[in-house]
């Protein structure tokens, strides 16, 4: 059985994941990741705040506590992207593609 907070942390979810339950639930999937990561990590608080309902995910990523974490991630992300090679850019989608329709597959099977 769901909780509001479940349910509402969902439909956040689903509205950043553009409608697309897969996506939606790789980034709750990453979500907990993070909230299990390192202690002192302000992207750990963020997740499980958001995760414990205490804060939406949006308004997470853009607080000023939170959104310095994103801007290092998304430039150590960026910096290690523009070393890759376009062959292993290629490879990586197709494997992100990959899990992606397993996972469709899966929830469409769950639902029925």
């Amino acid at each position: 059985m769901s909780s509001a907070k479940d349910d509402a942390l969902w439909a956040e979810l689903m509205d950043v994941a553009g409608g697309d339950p897969a996506r939606a639930a790789l980034v709750r999937s990453s979500l907990r990741s993070l909230a299990a990561g390192p202690v002192h990590s302000p992207l750990r608080e963020m997740a499980r705040e958001v995760l414990a309902g205490r804060s939406g995910f949006r308004a997470a990523a853009l607080s000023d506590a939170y959104s310095p974490s994103f801007t290092t991630a998304f430039q150590t992300f960026c910096k290690h992207y523009e070393q890759t090679a376009e062959s292993k850019r290629r490879e990586v989608v197709a494997k992100g593609n990959t899990i992606l329709a397993k996972l469709r597959e899966r929830l469409s099977e769950e639902k029925g």
